[in-house]
């Protein structure tokens, strides 16, 4: 796949691709093959539990792989996007932070500081 290829294809996810795109070479360099040492997965670094659960809320089929890019690219913006949705700003900045860090972590964060992302940032 080239990188032509995944500019159409994170343009096709309804989410502001230039993030998504970012976001995909910040985690992998765009490489469709990449592992971390914590063991995460293909150009939207998918950790093993966390790709389970795009399987099992239907945002990737049954026996896929974090590998293939035509799957983990439109993952990796239903992820963000239900990830976004979590926090009542909508905040994309949150969003990524639990992508990296864990939901539960960014919100036990959220409730510690006394900012449930409400709160705006410049």
């Amino acid at each position: 796949m080239t990188r032509d290829d995944l500019i159409i294809l994170y343009r096709q996810q309804g989410m502001s691709w230039p993030l998504l795109l970012a976001q995909g070479f910040v985690e992998s360099r765009l490489d469709p093959q990449a592992v971390s040492g914590a063991g995460c997965q293909g150009i939207a670094q998918f950790a093993p539990a966390t790709w389970q659960e795009c399987v099992a809320r239907g945002w990737a089929p049954d026996g896929s792989s974090p590998f293939d890019p035509l799957l983990a690219i439109p993952a990796q913006a239903r992820y963000m996007t239900w990830l976004q949705a979590r926090f009542p700003s909508k905040s994309i900045r949150q969003a990524l932070a639990s992508y990296n860090w864990g939901l539960g972590n960014v919100q036990e964060c959220c409730v510690y500081t006394g900012n449930s992302g409400k709160q705006k940032y410049p």
